[in-house]
């Protein structure tokens, strides 16, 4: 752990060192507009190639400084949803040549994700169902819709008693996502009413259902999907 944090603070150390002796505290512009882009420095990448970054750029190495392209290209970058924070700086090489020099602040990624109190179902088959995985970025947003996607999946199951919470821990190496659930008490089905039959034997029908009242040999758990597929059931077996 503690190495994990001296990398950090050397890493911290080394773009502070790049940004004070390389990139200007200010460029204007506008200063450089008609001159030819000699090279492009691109700082700050941990995930995002660097070829992703010059992919949306508006200009290239051999470029002719534009104004407007520079507002484009901060456009661009942020559009990409993986950058907090964009600058874009200037720097006369000669008289008739700039350097160009990004520096990019990534969003935090999800670095793990987990499921603690599950007991009915499986931690990987509810991992699958959320909006997001590990390694995308982190959106609030995201992680606060995985607990309505977790507990349709826990209704559809028969835990209607369910509760779902989640806590997420920002650390240097990524976010951490733990969802928390209660899965409370099955609801057992006491009693198959089958009524407004005419042709139909009621007994044939409670044969062909998936779901069973609560006996000694099964346990009539409510489950909704299998609710869903015993009503197809039943119409088949009514043609």
């Amino acid at each position: 752990m503690k190495l994990k944090y001296y990398i950090f603070f050397i890493k911290i150390i080394i773009l502070y060192f790049i940004i004070i002796n390389f990139i200007p505290i200010e460029s204007r512009i506008q200063d450089y507009t008609g001159k030819k882009i000699k090279f492009i420095k691109i700082y700050g990448l941990n995930v995002v190639s660097e070829y992703d970054v010059r992919d949306v750029l508006p200009f290239k190495e051999g470029s002719i400084v534009k104004e407007q392209d520079f507002n484009l290209a901060v456009q661009n970058l942020y559009n990409t949803g993986n950058f907090e924070n964009v600058k874009i700086y200037a720097k006369l090489i000669n008289e008739g040549e700039v350097q160009i020099n990004i520096v990019l602040k990534e969003l935090p990624r999800i670095e793990d994700i987990k499921i603690i109190g599950e007991e009915g179902l499986y931690e990987a088959d509810l991992k699958t169902l959320l909006p997001f995985k590990e390694g995308d970025v982190y959106n609030p947003q995201d992680i606060k819709n995985g607990v309505d996607v977790l507990k349709t999946k826990y209704l559809k199951e028969g835990y209607f008693l369910v509760t779902i919470w989640y806590k997420t821990e920002i650390k240097d190496d990524g976010v951490y996502v733990k969802y928390y659930v209660d899965e409370g008490k099955n609801i057992p089905i006491s009693k198959i009413n089958i009524i407004g039959l005419k042709n139909l034997n009621p007994n044939e029908i409670m044969n062909i259902l998936e779901q069973k009242e609560e006996g000694f040999f099964e346990d009539g758990i409510f489950q909704e999907s299998k609710f869903e597929e015993d009503k197809f059931r039943i119409i088949a077996y009514a043609k």
